[in-house]
């Protein structure tokens, strides 16, 4: 509305079932023009992009150098550290600012480093429109600040595991952001990662050319604001009407699971209502992990509302106090003479038809909400809703004839709170896993004055079958007293841990670090000659 100069009022969108977001689709780039274009026509639109245009038209991840230092103790406790970030912004910045902004707060990691500053510069270039990609500045800090880990262990002499392990975070420890991090279950997501991965009888016994490496993750879930209706139909079927819209996560079924949770009814009655943004309450959008936490709880309340409702029409038609009734599973019963009942067809019948009208229910939830102390000069960031962990193990073979990577073995365990849908969350861990395989290894946009040389699948490589491992999964952790029965988030966490981890394993195996992805079997190759040198 903003970019044609018309009111909200006299734009409709209507979205389609879509997959795959990872930023991309975050803002809208293109779909002004294919709205100025029907204008201008007095006709339907439609803008198809080829391969190559979609590459060098939609914003990708942006180039970041991030310089990392360290102040650390003989025995390997981290106590200060010192963070530049420097973020080539393209040509207009877009949301270069925003994930600069996060992984300047990201900087200790999983770990409790009580001294730390840290600065981010964005800066123009003309290069293309560089926006963000999925874990929005958490997955370029994460690789930094976990390949720098095992770089300290390594001038320690230590285990990387055991370093890790000793600076830890716990509950209470304060972040650069001035946030105290609560609900901390790194301990738990190591001790089941690095048991499931054998890593304590593989580590130093693999043989010639394979090693083993370790990543861990802190990233928070929530932010902003969401809203739900829910009604109940005439048939006592039931609605959600929502602005979320579900790109391939699975968001809608967990929406669905809520309510049928809230209100004890079967999943099967229970479906998202078509959506439109004429009709559907606002919400911040399907981003940054925040789907399950914040809609999630705006739609268990509206069912909370619901269930109340149907509570209060019991009482009118049963001449009844609300206090003498009670609800489960689908029905309100006098709790001291259950077998004075009314089911939810009744009671929708009623409310239709002799009391109020439809039954309709309303949630909001608002995350934000200012720092108790003041942050940083030029931090633009809020405090996270919660906190998820995880840690992986990955395990490679390095040909150094060629300079080859294989990943071999993978393992990876989260906290995600309560796991709602575990099919769900064990499809999210294997998506994150082979994306963040593809960013270790292989996806590269090649520049030459500004243009990209590589805008075609036949030379931007990305992982297929055959490059992603056997990968076991795991979740741990206790129930968030905040979230929609417990549940946190696991959106982005599984893809900002795989490169540190594969980065770290060719440490472990080669003895070289490397500090530029992705790992290219030219630089690696060029880095074991270096080495021999």
């Amino acid at each position: 509305s903003r970019a044609l100069g018309l009111p909200m009022t006299k734009v409709r969108v209507i979205p389609l079932w879509i997959g795959g977001g990872f930023g991309g689709k975050l803002k809208t780039h293109l779909e002004p023009i294919c709205a100025l274009l029907a204008m201008k026509a007095d006709q339907p639109v439609k803008i198809a992009l080829s391969r190559e245009e979609e590459f060098i038209s939609v914003p990708a991840r942006a180039p970041y150098i991030i310089r990392m230092k360290t102040g650390v103790k003989r025995n390997g406790l981290l106590v200060a550290r010192e963070v530049h970030i420097l973020a080539d912004a393209g040509g207009y910045s877009d949301h270069v600012i925003g994930t600069a902004v996060v992984a300047m707060a990201s900087v200790q990691g999983s770990y409790n480093i009580p001294n730390c500053v840290a600065s981010a510069r964005a800066v123009y270039t003309n290069n293309p429109n560089w926006g963000c990609m999925r874990g929005y500045g958490d997955t370029e800090m994460n690789f930094s600040v976990e390949a720098h880990t095992d770089v300290i262990a390594q001038q320690l002499g230590m285990d990387p595991a055991e370093l890790r392990y000793m600076n830890l975070w716990r509950d209470g420890d304060r972040l650069i952001s001035t946030q105290k991090i609560f609900g901390v279950e790194i301990k738990k997501t190591m001790d089941k990662a690095l048991k499931l991965s054998g890593y304590r009888d593989k580590k130093g016994r693999m043989g010639t050319h394979r090693g083993i490496g370790i990543a861990n993750i802190t990233m928070s879930a929530g932010m902003l604001s969401s809203s739900a209706v829910i009604k109940i139909n005439e048939d006592s079927t039931v609605s959600i009407v929502t602005g979320i819209v579900d790109i391939g996560t699975g968001t809608h079924t967990v929406l669905c699971q809520i309510v049928a949770e809230t209100l004890g009814l079967p999943i099967e009655r229970i479906q998202v209502a078509g959506q439109d943004s004429d009709s559907s309450p606002f919400d911040f959008g399907t981003i940054a992990s925040r789907t399950v936490f914040d809609a999630g709880s705006a739609v268990r309340l509206a069912a909370v509302d619901i269930r109340e409702k149907l509570v209060q029409i019991a009482a009118d038609a049963l001449k009844r106090r609300v206090d003498e009734l009670e609800y489960r599973q689908g029905r309100v019963f006098v709790r001291d003479a259950p077998h004075v009942a009314l089911d939810i067809s009744a009671l929708v019948g009623i409310s239709l038809y002799e009391q109020e009208g439809p039954v309709i229910g309303y949630g909001r939830w608002m995350n934000a909400k200012p720092f108790q102390e003041p942050v940083g000069e030029g931090y633009s960031g809020g405090p996270a809703g919660t906190f998820c962990f995880g840690t992986h193990v990955a395990e490679v073979e390095v040909d150094p004839e060629t300079g080859k990577v294989r990943v071999v073995n993978y393992t990876a365990v989260h906290d995600a709170g309560r796991v709602l849908n575990p099919l769900g969350l064990e499809g999210q861990i294997e998506g994150g896993v082979a994306q963040g395989v593809g960013y270790g290894l292989l996806e590269e946009m090649v520049l030459e004055n500004g243009r990209i040389q590589n805008p075609n699948l036949a030379d931007y490589k990305i992982p297929t079958t055959m490059d992603i491992p056997p990968i076991v999964t795991a979740s741990v952790g206790e129930p968030d007293a905040r979230g929609p029965f417990g549940a946190k988030g696991a959106g982005e966490h599984p893809t900002i841990a795989p490169a540190p981890a594969i980065v770290n394993a060719i440490l472990d195996a080669t003895g070289v670090a490397l500090r530029r992805l992705p790992v290219t079997p030219e630089r690696l190759y060029l880095a074991l000659q270096e080495r021999k040198s």
